[in-house]
């Protein structure tokens, strides 16, 4: 059931309805993955430089550089930060 199942499956999408039989469905998927992964990446920046801005540079005036990388802690804080405002902006396009 487990392999030869999906392989069967394959095979009869792939006769009926050709290549493309494939890819059904995902057009609608990417109205909803496009806006998201854009709001993730704008928002990213904008946390990175926010953290930059604030929290870095009261620890050390030294850092103040914007090419400086961020600690690996307060890159997660960003991302996990962006995460959350693309799902807020974005989740009435999952329904």
């Amino acid at each position: 059931a487990g392999i030869q199942g999906a392989i069967s499956l394959y095979r009869k999408i792939l006769q009926k309805e050709g290549i493309l039989g494939l890819w059904a469905g995902n057009g609608a998927n990417l109205l909803r993955v496009v806006p998201s992964k854009a709001v993730v990446f704008s928002s990213n920046d904008m946390y990175r430089d926010a953290i930059k801005r604030f929290i870095i540079n009261n620890e050390s005036s030294s850092s103040s550089s914007s090419s400086s990388s961020l600690p690996a802690h307060w890159s997660f804080v960003a991302g996990g930060m962006s995460g959350m405002t693309a799902t807020a902006v974005t989740y009435p396009l999952d329904l």
